[in-house]
């Protein structure tokens, strides 16, 4: 019967160190979890709050990029009148530029002399209209630029 007795408290021995070693490594994984647990809980607060700066930041975002492309357009606009301008006062200089007809009163009984032109005209490549167009933008760039007072309220 002692046999008997000591094969039963090494059975029950064994059983207390493996339900222990159990019993240890359960409560290593639930601590564990626990540090994981308080972490993800720690990255959920950061995120909460990136999303509260970034909803913070969308509105002001959304104006600056109206604003853009406000000026963008602004800027688009003022070449044009630029072109026009350029355009307009070159249309003008050739109207200068060009002969004038002579016109005489003719004595009664006189016979009209003919009017030769003494002007050649020479002619123009597109190229050449293009330089003087991008010459004149250039200009106007520069001298509105001269009289920006830094504030870019587009005021002279």
């Amino acid at each position: 019967m002692m046999a008997a007795l000591e094969v039963v408290n090494a059975r029950v021995s064994y059983q207390v160190d493996v339900r222990s070693r159990e019993s240890s490594e359960f409560y290593s994984q639930h601590h564990d979890a626990q540090k994981d647990r308080v972490a993800v809980r720690a990255k959920i607060g950061v995120l909460r709050r990136e999303r509260l700066a970034y909803e913070t930041l969308e509105a002001p975002i959304t104006v600056l990029e109206t604003e853009a492309r406000r000026h963008e357009w602004q800027r688009q606009d003022a070449d044009d009148h630029v072109v026009e301008h350029i355009m307009r006062t070159q249309a003008l200089e050739a109207r200068k530029m060009a002969p004038k007809r002579r016109t005489t009163r003719l004595n009664p009984g006189a016979t009209p002399t003919p009017v030769t032109d003494t002007h050649t005209t020479t002619p123009v490549t597109n190229a050449q209209i293009q330089a003087m167009i991008n010459e004149g933008v250039t200009t106007a760039l520069a001298a509105r630029d001269a009289t920006r007072n830094g504030d870019d309220s587009h005021t002279l």
